[in-house]
């Protein structure tokens, strides 16, 4: 997967790696090399998206796992706009258990978070 407008940095990224002070025998291989840097442009990507969220007000809905309008990232944003940090910790933790399949997006993570729509399995709760 490319992204135009991160080459630069991924190049700059696998040279990086590749000139490490101590080699890495898990990059050897150039699939492998490009491979990581890969994934490290996918979170660097994901980080600038979250930098955009957090820039505005959040609508408390996104945040409630048993709206429709639920939306996790925002809802991670949304506690930490509102000085709820052990919170938002939560979510992520979720978020990276439960990881955001293709097909059912954050199903997985709305139905345990949410409760099977019947309240909703915070911090204070766990």
């Amino acid at each position: 997967m490319t992204w135009p407008s991160w080459a630069g940095e991924k190049t700059r990224i696998a040279n990086s790696l590749s000139r490490h002070q101590h080699p890495l025998p898990g990059i050897a291989a150039p699939a492998a090399l490009d491979c990581l840097a890969t994934q490290f442009i996918a979170s660097l990507r994901r980080e600038s998206y979250y930098q955009v969220v957090q820039r505005g007000p959040i609508h408390p809905r996104r945040a409630d796992p048993n709206d429709p309008g639920f939306d996790a990232e925002r809802a991670v944003a949304y506690h930490v706009q509102n000085g709820d940090v052990d919170e938002a910790a939560w979510l992520v933790f979720l978020m990276t258990h439960f990881a955001r399949p293709v097909d059912t997006g954050w199903l997985r993570l709305r139905d345990v978070y949410g409760r099977l729509g019947q309240g909703r399995w915070d911090w204070a709760t766990v």
